[in-house]
């Protein structure tokens, strides 16, 4: 969410218009909605494969979202990384079930989600001098890159 809440003006710094951005948002929400719909399709993949995937898919759209030299590079940046943030929502729940067999983590879950998409945008509001520039997507690629760590660290520990 951190990202999220600063997508336009995190464009508008990168060099790309309102309008463009804006059109890459709502592209990029429609991109969402088939995520959800790839999700249910592909549930059967296996979790954490899923969630590394898409933590890398989504390292890799802040990537290219930030050196995108066009707006439509920033889109298909955008896209992927709506993708994957919707995309792997349906596999936290057999991630963690995976990780602790007393299935007691479950609980704990969204609420744990829940802090995640408070402290994003509150660590980037934080973090932002006078202007956005790319602190927002900073703060969520260190976000997923620490998800990412968590996660090969709890399937080292797991096996």
């Amino acid at each position: 969410m951190a990202f999220w809440v600063y997508a336009l003006p995190v464009g508008e710094a990168l060099g790309h218009t309102a309008a463009a951005v804006r059109l890459a948002i709502s592209v990029a929400i429609g991109v969402q909605i088939a995520a959800g719909l790839a999700a249910i399709r592909y549930s059967i993949l296996p979790a954490a494969g899923v969630v590394i995937g898409c933590l890398v898919a989504g390292l890799a759209a802040l990537a290219l979202i930030a050196v995108a030299p066009s707006a439509l590079l920033f889109a298909a940046g955008l896209c992927l990384f709506s993708f994957a943030w919707v995309f792997v929502l349906g596999y936290h729940v057999p991630l963690v079930t995976d990780f602790d067999p007393t299935r007691r983590s479950v609980m704990m879950l969204t609420g744990v989600q829940l802090v995640g998409v408070a402290l994003g945008p509150l660590l980037s509001a934080s973090l932002i001098g006078g202007t956005v520039g790319l602190t927002p997507a900073l703060v969520a690629a260190a976000a997923f890159a620490l998800a990412l760590a968590i996660v090969l660290a709890g399937r080292r520990s797991t096996r």
